[in-house]
């Protein structure tokens, strides 16, 4: 088989593994005499979109995987700032969200100047100028950038663009039941399941340090729907030791907390195995990798009870009330007194589930029983 990779993280790791088996393998590049296509997320669709005409006209096979479908982009509602139930979770609603004539305008130029190579190539160049350019041409080159440069990820760009890309797919993928249940109620499309893997290889090959450098560690980008501040302050309220691990997407964000962003997720992990517990207070995922990733470092997990966290880790984990400070208190307590140990059935099913090997198989059956190819 021949297949094209268009994505990060978990399908790399997979398509490494397809290419062991004797399988050849194009990773982000596009080839004609390939079998199929695989793409992973909103991100990669522009890429694609521009290749489609040669798809097409060669048969090729389409997947796309959908990560998430953000109900707080979706839903339509009063007011920025509202807080909205869905599926059993809390999610953050921000202006961002909002479906405006302007964003819808800006939107449309952008999806336009990105779909098509000619154009994204004359916008190349018009940001070139715009960086070593001088006076008038430059004032022009940052005029038509801010035009059709602009992108809202809201309503429109994922009820419009994205819907239309997914229904060229010939098998749309998604990584949870939660975001299949999403995508059929936001977008109306059907899908099938296949979750994700961590890469489940070098986790395990790392060694365990014999004692714990934290008392407790908090991964993911800092942004309102990882709710971080819950565990700073449940955090210090037990006068805990631990570090916060993301990138400062929204930087109006404030911990009172040590805080570090690793470029290599390596180093994320080797940082991870140093702590005792680990705590995700997110209120909202597609997916959710870092509690599976400290799990495979024999971590204990305290997660928000959420639709998604029940999902995916099941009954491994130790579940407090979303954005409760005093009931995470109360299950870091827990954990510190020796009151919890790990489950280690479910541990095991964990590590099984979420292995590179056991989503190349899923994929592979997808593969074999929708196109007939091997």
């Amino acid at each position: 088989m021949k297949l094209s990779i268009y994505g990060t993280d978990f399908l790399i790791l997979i398509g490494k593994a397809l290419e062991r088996d004797g399988h050849c393998v194009f990773f982000n590049e596009f080839s004609p005499d390939i079998d199929l296509i695989i793409i992973q997320s909103m991100k990669q669709m522009y890429k694609v979109y521009r290749l489609l005409k040669s798809i097409r006209k060669n048969k090729i096979k389409i997947i796309n995987f959908v990560l998430d479908i953000p109900p707080y982009r979706l839903e339509k509602r009063k007011g920025p700032r509202s807080l909205i139930r869905t599926e059993n979770q809390l999610l953050f609603d921000d202006q961002r969200a909002n479906n405006t004539l302007f964003k819808y305008f800006h939107q449309t130029l952008f999806h336009i100047g990105a779909k098509y190579l000619l154009l994204s190539k004359i916008l190349g160049c018009f940001y070139l100028n715009s960086m070593k350019g001088s006076g008038i041409s430059k004032f022009f080159s940052r005029f038509i950038l801010k035009i059709f440069n602009k992108t809202y990820i809201n309503r429109i760009s994922y009820q419009i663009f994205y819907r239309n890309f997914l229904k060229k797919s010939d098998l749309i993928l998604c990584v949870s039941k939660y975001t299949q249940y999403c995508l059929k109620k936001f977008l109306k499309l059907d899908s099938k399941l296949c979750y994700q893997c961590v890469d489940s290889d070098f986790l395990l090959s790392l060694e365990l340090p014999f004692e714990s450098k934290y008392d407790a560690i908090s991964i993911g980008r800092f942004v309102d729907r990882k709710r971080h501040e819950i565990f700073v302050k449940a955090a210090k309220k037990l006068r805990l030791k631990i570090l916060v691990i993301g990138s400062p997407e929204e930087p109006w964000i404030k911990l009172d907390c040590p805080r570090h962003y690793f470029h290599n997720i390596h180093d994320v992990w080797r940082e991870l195995s140093k702590a005792h517990i680990f705590v995700d207070c997110s209120i909202f995922e597609g997916f959710g990798m870092p509690p599976i990733e400290a799990a495979y470092l024999n971590k204990i997990v305290i997660a928000s009870d959420t639709f998604i966290h029940r999902e995916i880790i099941g009954d491994y984990a130790l579940y407090f009330k979303k954005e409760d400070v005093d009931d995470l208190v109360d299950k870091i307590q827990v954990v510190r007194n020796r009151h919890y140990t790990i489950n280690k059935r479910e541990l095991q099913k964990i590590k099984e589930k979420y292995s590179i090997q056991e989503a190349k198989k899923r994929l592979l059956n997808y593969i074999e029983s929708e196109f007939k190819i091997s």
